[in-house]
């Protein structure tokens, strides 16, 4: 054996056992012991220096059949802290999370209107309160992750093809910009990636190898999933598909974003004279329009079907494409799969075969800033692994 390599076996033992636990829940040594293949004496001293580290501890015993109850193990989710955020384009959405990615805390914050020297400062205000109602310090948040509207380079972090909207922070949600404001490790993903990976692990595409996460609002996007694995594509590009054209209609994103929806309600009022609900309000958001539908109203009825024939050929586009076992509809506007999908049935293209299972996120509006918390838990997991080894 070479000098080092007996510490280097015991960082790896410490990296099994903390992942049994991390898994397991709460465990005894000799449950640990069993499922790592491991000698008693060997976990135990592994389970020690995981205590002294202060990644594992003590919480009781548990229900033996015979003899003394054993003292239980678990993983200390107050080891450290990370955050996870969504910039949309009305409002960003933060959340404190534990080590598990389950949610601590959480507030939001308008970006409608705000200027970037203004909102970031607010936005540092806004982690340091949900930090220090914790009780903690920014020296136990390793990993923040911010979702955006925008294509994502993995390897760097690097934004383009920014949503209109939040063009103006480009330069304040660069990766670096992000290091520099809150001292700590950032992650920089696309917003739909993210949500994307929140249906994977907790939403209706739970266990879907083979699905599409349709986002629908201010913007349009969609996140591949294929063999379990999100699809990135050159340059983190994949999904893009506002940028479809639909033949002489135009751009996607231009047809079934909330600004293409509001044009399909103008032009509609406009050029009927039709009663309608809809008449009462000055701005025709997707909410006004879609409960208008649900309580009966023809006008906003007709409009639904109007955007709905948009949707579907949308559908049909990336069911031809990937052909998935499940589209996801997701987004400020695909919350409405209620009112959605039963229109998108009726213009499904019968000449197809495939037709995959269409449903709405049970996940809502959270589920970009869970996505978010997920990336940021994965990546301060992994870092503590490591430093087991590299000690």
């Amino acid at each position: 054996m070479q000098k080092g390599d007996s510490n280097y076996i015991r960082g790896l033992n410490d990296q099994l056992i903390l992942d049994i636990i991390f898994k397991q829940g709460r465990i005894s040594r000799a449950e640990v012991s069993r499922l790592a293949e491991l000698s008693k004496p060997t976990v135990s001293s592994s389970v020690q220096r995981l205590i002294d580290k202060g990644l594992v501890r003590e919480v009781g015993r548990g229900e033996n059949a015979q003899g003394r109850k054993a003292t239980l193990l678990e993983f200390n989710y107050s080891a450290y802290y990370v955050c996870g955020i969504d910039v949309g384009a009305k409002k960003a959405r933060i959340a404190l999370s534990r080590p598990d990615s389950s949610l601590l805390d959480y507030e939001e914050l308008e970006t409608e209107g705000a200027e970037p020297h203004i909102f970031m400062p607010k936005l540092q205000e806004v982690i340091n309160r949900l930090i220090g109602r914790q009780g903690t310090q920014w020296g136990m948040v390793p990993y923040i992750a911010v979702a955006m509207p925008s294509v994502v380079v993995p390897e760097t972090g690097q934004a383009s093809l920014m949503l209109n909207e939040l063009k103006k922070y480009e330069h304040s949600f660069t990766r670096e910009s992000l290091e520099k404001l809150f001292a700590t490790r950032v992650l920089v993903e696309n917003d739909v990636n993210l949500a994307t990976m929140a249906e994977q692990s907790s939403g209706t595409a739970k266990e879907t190898p083979l699905f599409v996460y349709l986002s629908v609002g201010a913007g349009v996007g969609a996140g591949l999933v294929v063999e379990g694995q999100l699809v990135r594509g050159l340059g983190g590009a994949a999904g893009e598909i506002g940028h479809m054209r639909l033949g002489r209609e135009g751009r996607v994103e231009e047809l079934l974003s909330s600004g293409g929806l509001q044009r399909i309600a103008h032009n509609c009022l406009e050029d009927s004279s039709q009663p309608s609900l809809l008449r009462e309000y000055l701005e025709i958001t997707p909410a006004v329009l879609f409960e208008a539908a649900r309580m009966g109203d023809e006008l906003a009825i007709s409009i639904t079907e109007e955007y709905g024939e948009l949707l579907a050929a949308v559908i049909h586009n990336v069911s031809v494409m990937i052909a998935p076992e499940l589209i996801v509809l997701g987004g400020e506007i695909g919350s409405y799969a209620d009112v959605l999908l039963p229109v998108v049935a009726k213009h499904t293209d019968l000449r197809f075969p495939i037709r995959p299972l269409l449903t709405g996120s049970i996940l809502g509006e959270t589920a970009v800033v869970l996505g978010a918390v997920n990336l940021a838990a994965r990546h301060a997991y992994e870092q503590i692994r490591n430093e087991l080894v590299n000690l």
